[in-house]
């Protein structure tokens, strides 16, 4: 049986989502859209036409000709390889501070991309103005799926054909952001925290949106000719002829006209989802150790790229953090033959009656007693968290 539970353990990885709701405190993502298998997860205070208005030029960007297929089925495989997902929070401001940190954690390996819904503009091209919606979907697209898809040619890392593109625009390679970019450079973008990758991504967007026509609006060229001063398709040719052949080589398919939001092949429809994301101190005990627990619950979830199973554990009372709680979601399904079906088994013999999986009572596993052990993870902002490496039944 132990082995039984250590192989879950090697399933299953930390994660934060929750699959019930709880404190309406806690920031939550509550609303879903399905574009081609990508998920745009949305919380409350985004309203639904900004939702909509995202997905749509996602679509538009993946499905250029709006003929219902993507354009280009190896960055679209790569997109949902990479499970990628666009989340959406009203603004920069509280909501997204609470929870951002930890965000990485609930979509691992950066497959996520941030939308704020206050830079997402429906009907942008009739008033001339700029949809941030144009830069953020496109940053997704580009980072996870061309990057992955055409890792030597669009890879976010040295040795790439993008890269030789980018250091010939920044004026020569820089891994951090100099103090002054040389003045040949025609690229020059200051944000210390956007390194080498993020740099060229930033590119990728700057020239691509360029060819489209959403840098050439009535006052664009002023509020960015300091960091990008190619802004129309004819600039973009002349003065970066690098770039402007790879985005236009056909082989690539590239967009070629800039998404309007209204997107003809399909209407997009939001789905009630509820993702919380916890905050570290809500529910944290030293990362570091083995603790007695009960098994507080097992449950079927949605969860980021389908379907899942959570399991949560509370540290027993008799032990010093006793009450404080820690979960595991498992990526698997559950079925019969699983691995996690068989360990579930063990906790309760009943189960092993089952002729199908649609009779499991996952509650009657509830109130078991195992020992987790766990060692820290610590994340790219310096927070510690704790995984579980090892479930031991008390029984």
């Amino acid at each position: 049986m132990k082995s039984l539970f250590s192989l879950l353990c090697a399933l299953a990885c930390l994660t934060l989502v929750t699959c019930a709701s709880g404190n309406s405190d806690i920031p939550a993502f509550t609303k879903q859209v399905d574009v081609f298998g990508i998920r745009i997860y949305a919380t409350v205070t985004a309203p639904d036409e900004r939702l909509l208005h995202a997905a749509n030029v996602l679509a538009e960007f993946l499905d250029n000709d709006e003929d219902g297929i993507p354009d280009n089925p190896l960055v679209m495989e790569a997109l949902l390889e990479k499970k990628a997902v666009l989340i959406m929070t009203k603004d920069s401001g509280e909501e997204w501070e609470a929870i951002h940190d930890d965000l990485h954690y609930v979509f691992p390996d950066g497959v996520y991309h941030d939308q704020f819904a206050n830079e997402t503009i429906p009907n942008a091209i009739e008033q001339g103005i700029f949809d941030g919606c144009w830069e953020e979907t496109l940053h997704l697209i580009t980072r996870l799926g061309y990057g992955n898809a055409y890792p030597a040619v669009f890879g976010l890392t040295s040795g790439t054909e993008i890269a030789a593109a980018v250091d010939l625009a920044r004026g020569g390679h820089f891994e951090d952001v100099p103090d002054k970019y040389p003045e040949e450079a025609w690229y020059t973008y200051y944000d210390e925290t956007c390194r080498y990758g993020c740099q060229i991504n930033e590119y990728v967007y700057w020239a691509l949106t360029s060819i489209l026509g959403a840098q050439d609006i009535p006052g664009r060229l002023e509020q960015i000719g300091e960091e990008w001063p190619l802004n129309t398709r004819e600039k973009l040719k002349e003065g970066d002829p690098a770039i402007y052949a790879l985005l236009t080589d056909s082989k690539y398919k590239f967009p070629t006209v800039l998404p309007d939001g209204d997107y003809r092949a399909k209407e997009f429809m939001i789905v009630e989802k509820l993702f919380e994301i916890k905050v570290q101190e809500e529910n944290y005990f030293p990362p570091e150790g083995r603790y007695p627990a009960t098994v507080g619950f097992i449950t079927e979830c949605q969860a980021p790229g389908g379907e899942a199973v959570k399991i949560a554990f509370t540290i027993s009372d008799e032990h010093k953090y006793g009450g404080r709680s820690l979960s595991l979601t498992t990526s698997i399904q559950l079925t019969l033959e699983s691995e996690l079906f068989k360990v579930l088994s063990q906790i309760n013999p009943e189960l092993k009656k089952l002729e199908s999986i649609d009779g499991i009572d996952l509650t009657s596993v509830e109130g078991s007693s195992v020992w987790l052990t766990t060692e820290p993870i610590i994340g790219e902002t310096g927070s510690v968290f704790p995984k579980i490496v090892k479930i031991e039944s008390r029984d």
